[in-house]
């Protein structure tokens, strides 16, 4: 893994698309919930004051789909 002043890639940069951003929803997360997402695969809480496309303010956790190598909104369901 590498830092960079937008988020953590992966080092070797041939053939692996892993990003995890530093601003996500418009709010910026902590290295310290950055290296919880990589390391445990979950922010560990949830996050205030990210905002919506819509505008709207929302907390939630975050979460790693290993799958897909994506940080995804860990919404509780309903």
């Amino acid at each position: 893994m590498s830092a960079f002043s937008k988020g953590i890639s992966c080092s070797d940069r041939e053939g692996c698309n892993f990003v995890v951003w530093n601003t996500i929803a418009g709010k910026k997360i902590s290295d310290s919930t950055l290296k919880k997402l990589i390391e445990k695969g979950s922010s560990g809480g949830s996050i205030k004051g990210f905002k919506s496309k819509s505008g709207k303010s929302f907390d939630a956790p975050l979460k790693l789909n290993t799958a897909s190598w994506k940080v995804e909104f860990d919404f509780e369901k309903k």
